[in-house]
């Protein structure tokens, strides 16, 4: 009986995972398009946004307008721990702050973070944007720093326990 019950929640456990692999991809990517008020988007032409979770590197990569030349980058949390590749990442949007423009919220893990949307661009709270600076054909990459008072959070994922920090916690 006890091999039966440890039979049936790996295969339950394996299903999931190729579910997710079928709508999630590996690395995980999720891919939405919304009207964000960025370089000009409107119904006909909105701004698409695409989610990534990079060997635990939450990234997001906006196309205002659908304009691939004026690409955004933001970079979420790190997830780390065994599985931190396997967790997946989506984004959704609503007015949180109440300003008449949609905010991105980063959903992975059971947890959220919100990017609010100040000036054309997403700012994490406390004013900052999380914007990685690009120039054209050429995609630099840094570390986005810890905001005052931050603390590294967990979180529990259905196959495995993962830690999840922002990135240049140490």
């Amino acid at each position: 009986m006890t091999a039966l019950v440890v039979g049936l929640n790996s295969l339950g456990s394996w299903w999931q995972h190729m579910q997710e692999d079928w709508t999630y991809g590996y690395p995980r990517t999720y891919q939405v398009d919304a009207v964000v008020g960025h370089n000009h988007d409107s119904r006909a032409h909105p701004s698409h946004f695409v989610a990534l979770n990079l060997r635990g590197q939450v990234e997001v990569f906006e196309l205002p307008a659908g304009d691939p030349t004026k690409v955004h980058v933001f970079l979420g949390p790190m997830i780390l721990g065994s599985g931190a590749d396997q967790v997946v990442v989506t984004v959704s949007f609503a007015d949180i702050d109440h300003d008449g423009t949609p905010d991105l919220i980063l959903h992975y893990g059971g947890s959220e973070e919100v990017f609010y949307n100040k000036g054309g661009t997403f700012q994490v709270p406390g004013g900052k944007s999380s914007r990685v600076p690009t120039k054209p054909g050429y995609q630099e990459r840094s570390s986005q720093p810890r905001l005052p008072g931050q603390r590294k959070r967990g979180v529990s994922h259905s196959r495995s326990s993962c830690h999840i920090s922002r990135s240049g916690e140490q």
